[in-house]
């Protein structure tokens, strides 16, 4: 089982190093919303009443 400790998190974006304060490009930018569309597509393959843009 697994131990859930309240004073343990994750840093936030304010706490993270950075150089120059741009955010990094990563595959993730593009295969989130590439996935997100495939997903709308096939569930609603047969509405013709929606857009998704990026």
């Amino acid at each position: 089982m697994v131990n859930y400790d309240p004073s343990a998190r994750l840093p936030s974006s304010k706490e993270l190093p950075d150089s120059d304060d741009t955010l990094v490009d990563n595959q993730l930018q593009k295969s989130i919303p590439d996935l997100l569309r495939s997903v709308l597509a096939r569930a609603w393959a047969e509405r013709m009443d929606w857009f998704f843009g990026k």
